[in-house]
């Protein structure tokens, strides 16, 4: 058995694609693992916070890779084979595959394919309109939130591209193709999975039920065929002044590039957003939630020191971020 990964962005349809593949009877899913995020992150100095000294961690786990025969190679053979274990496990029946689609898994998408060299990996991509505005509406009310996906709009998705263009064996696949193509979509996937392609996956999907309380709970239940309505409601959420102020200073961060990369032309999709009529509605919500959003990135730096000196107090223990 193979393990198979989809990389994406939150809100790109990574639901739906998981429980299109994860239909067929040689492939096992369980609803968002998570499981290779503290792993691979055992190895980062950065951007883990923890009431042990994890900077010091990682120095004694460089440390022991000298003791191993082939040092780091030992390492890393070692923990896929624990995580090839509970995949197995995790599985029922003859199956080929386990899929394992956890959005934040963007942040080691590199990592993931060092680990499972023989593994497959799908890179779903979703116009970054599309992306942003079910951001901003993914709680059924329509609110500025863009500061809580920061690591996903702006790192996440540089390490996804840096992964997509390093893909040595990898297949790419758009939402708008996805919906308005399922047929076509699905058999190049199947093919790449080397897997048989029925019709039935596109219906049947609706009958995959994933356990667990990370996912898309709210699309799963409202979606259970594929639909073209999710296609064009950016429309109606991006078309205030400063929401299309900050998506087109967002497209020129993301550049013609990394755009290129995802398989969208740069030119045309700000063409798009121009062309959609202004609506005054959320403006004022938007002030204050751009206001809140700055002082929130603003104090953030001392938030965390401040919960880093409070844990040092309760625990005397030193702490790194």
């Amino acid at each position: 058995m193979k393990p198979v990964f989809i990389f994406s962005l939150p809100r790109s349809g990574s639901t739906l694609l998981q429980r299109i593949i994860g239909s067929h009877p040689e492939v096992a899913t369980a609803s968002e693992p998570w499981l290779l995020l503290p792993l691979c992150y055992m190895q980062e100095s950065e951007g883990v916070y923890a009431e042990y000294n994890h900077r010091g961690y990682v120095r004694a786990i460089n440390d022991f890779y000298d003791v191993l025969p082939h040092g780091k190679a030992d390492y890393d053979e070692a923990l896929s084979c624990f995580v090839d274990t509970l995949y197995r496990k995790a599985s029922s029946g003859n199956k080929i595959y386990f899929l394992d689609k956890t959005p934040r898994y963007h942040l080691i998408a590199n990592k993931i394919m060092e680990l499972f060299p023989d593994g497959k990996f799908i890179f779903l991509w979703r116009n970054p309109l599309s992306v942003v505005a079910s951001l901003l509406t993914m709680h059924e009310s329509v609110r500025w939130n863009l500061p809580h996906y920061k690591i996903d709009l702006y790192k996440g998705l540089e390490r996804l591209v840096q992964a997509q263009e390093e893909a040595a064996s990898a297949h790419r696949v758009q939402y708008a193709q996805l919906i308005t193509d399922p047929g076509s979509a699905v058999k190049d996937m199947c093919s790449y999975l080397g897997i048989q392609y029925s019709e039935d996956m596109l219906s049947d999907f609706g009958d995959v039920q994933l356990s667990g309380r990370l996912g898309d709970p709210t699309g799963t239940k409202k979606y259970t065929s594929i639909s073209e309505g999710p296609m064009n409601k950016w429309k109606q959420v991006l078309n205030t002044p400063i929401r299309k102020v900050w998506m087109k200073r967002y497209l020129k961060w993301i550049g013609t590039r990394r755009l290129e990369i995802m398989g969208y032309d740069y030119e045309h999709i700000v063409e798009m957003l121009d062309a959609i009529p202004l609506s005054m509605h959320h403006t004022f919500s938007d002030i204050v939630g751009l206001i809140r959003g700055g002082m929130r990135i603003w104090l953030e730096p001392y938030i965390i020191k401040r919960k880093i000196e409070d844990v040092k107090k309760e625990n005397k223990i030193y702490v790194n971020t």
